[in-house]
């Protein structure tokens, strides 16, 4: 089954309501298709995510279990942006969440040279969104971070929104980007305006750009880039091409990208507007042979409408390796440890569970602080064995901490087994299971935590961003 969410606009860029199935026509790899389903989204989703209170310290990710039907998220790439531009994207962010209507919910991720944070889950709360961004900017950068691959940040975020269903629309502010250095299979940058290189063939994405489209794919999000350089006299002829590249990546993916505008904050409003309202067709192609072959995707629509959607998908099967080739810090620190734990399924429906973070145990260098990390993870959640009256069920945990400059500071991971009594778990079938992991990491230092708990017997995973304040867990070492 193919997905494709369809921004339909007018000639003054407003979104287009009222449209019916039948009006939509849908082409794969120029083969006319059936649609099997089709739905209109109106509107900014207005909700209450607001969770119950929680004690110092906890966590939890049960916000997967009731996500509106369209996410916006805050991508703040701070990797090579100078201090002068990121005051100016403070101050518009502001200006920007100020003008947002109550109750629509935001995200904010922060990017730092490899390391991507979520620095504040969706919440309708815009006074906690504006913390984040200050949170994140202004910082002084590091030089040489504008050669950093932008890849591996955009699939550190995909994955996370992936385990959300429905349509996320991802604003991207950065300084330029290196990741797009030429068209992609998606490119209509042809003289003919189909998507070929110069010598007839269909042009191949680099393995950064074709495992982030992937993901992108996947989780079903618009990618909106948003030059902060704004009205830069200093741009080159090179960055005018990257311009198109990075546009037409955009595009690709349902989303539009914007530079060469001192107006950030009106052009996220634009972008959040067209991008809650769009439509949904799905339609089942039967020529999928999971080979790797790039699937162009065209949709028609009579009126004169301009028209935003995924260009196309490449044909890899579901659990594809090229999912999981990538050296993803956190991934790769995930199976480190000298255990032999087994790689998670990331592409299942999330795991849900909750952490208190508190003072651990003394650590075994006198520079370090112990941390404890308490799980918590409904029954109902795990797969179980249960013989004579006892139950069991095995899973996977990790913790890894990175500093504020992107650097794997200490991690660990572990195979638990958890027991628990027949009788018990039918008396409470919401009564979690529960353990503790211990991290060592060094005093003073604020670090962000990623967390992660699988099931050790499908594979279903659940994670989380947090971040550590030292000075916020109580007890003395």
């Amino acid at each position: 089954m193919v997905l494709t969410d369809v921004v339909v606009t007018d000639k003054d860029d407003h979104p287009v309501h009222g449209l019916k199935a039948a009006d939509f026509k849908v082409f794969d790899n120029g083969r006319p298709e059936a649609l099997n389903a089709f739905e209109e989204h109106l509107g900014a989703p207005v909700a209450n995510l607001e969770q119950a209170s929680l004690p110092a310290g906890a966590h939890t990710n049960s916000l997967l279990l009731h996500a509106p039907p369209v996410i916006n998220v805050l991508l703040i790439d701070s990797t090579g942006m100078d201090i002068v531009d990121q005051m100016l994207l403070a101050k518009q962010l502001k200006r920007f969440i100020d003008q947002v209507p109550a109750g629509v919910p935001m995200a904010v991720f922060f990017r730092r040279y490899e390391f991507t944070v979520l620095l504040q889950d969706f919440t309708a709360d815009h006074a906690a969104i504006e913390a984040a961004v200050r949170r994140a900017i202004p910082q002084l950068p590091m030089p040489g971070s504008d050669l950093l691959s932008e890849a591996a940040g955009l699939e550190q975020v995909g994955g996370y929104l992936s385990q959300m269903p429905g349509r996320k629309n991802l604003f991207w502010f950065n300084s330029g980007t290196s990741l797009f250095s030429h068209p992609g299979p998606w490119s209509n940058l042809s003289s003919t305006g189909g998507s070929t290189d110069t010598d007839g063939s269909v042009p191949t994405a680099t393995d950064d750009t074709h495992e982030a489209y992937d993901l992108l794919q996947a989780g079903r999000i618009a990618v909106y880039p948003i030059d902060v350089r704004g009205l830069n006299p200093q741009y080159t002829a090179a960055t005018s091409q990257q311009h198109l590249y990075e546009s037409d990546f955009a595009a690709a993916t349902g989303g539009e990208a914007f530079y060469t505008t001192n107006d950030m904050a009106g052009a996220t409003a634009h972008a959040m507007e067209n991008g809650d309202n769009y439509y949904t067709l799905s339609y089942a192609p039967d020529d999928l042979h999971d080979n790797g072959s790039w699937h162009s995707v065209r949709v028609a629509l009579p009126g004169g409408y301009h028209l935003s959607y995924r260009r196309g998908y490449y044909d890899d099967a579901p659990d594809s390796v090229r999912h999981t080739s990538r050296k993803n810090p956190k991934d790769a620190t995930i199976r480190a440890g000298g255990q032999n734990i087994e790689a998670p399924n990331t592409h299942s429906q999330p795991l849900i569970f909750r952490t208190q973070l508190g003072a651990g145990m003394a650590p075994a260098k006198r520079d370090d602080r112990g941390y404890r990390v308490h799980f918590d993870i409904p029954a109902v959640e795990l797969q179980q064995t249960v013989a004579n009256g006892e139950g069991t069920a095995a899973v996977g945990a990790a913790v890894v901490a990175f500093s504020q400059e992107g650097k794997v500071i200490g991690h660990v991971s572990q195979k638990v087994n958890l027991t628990f009594q027949e009788a018990l778990l039918k008396a409470h079938p919401m009564a979690a299971l529960s353990f503790d992991q211990q991290i060592d990491l060094p005093k003073k230092e604020p670090a962000f935590l990623y967390i992660a708990v699988w099931d050790a017997a499908n594979g279903r995973m659940g994670t989380m961003d947090v971040q550590l304040d030292p000075k916020l867990i109580a007890g003395k070492q």
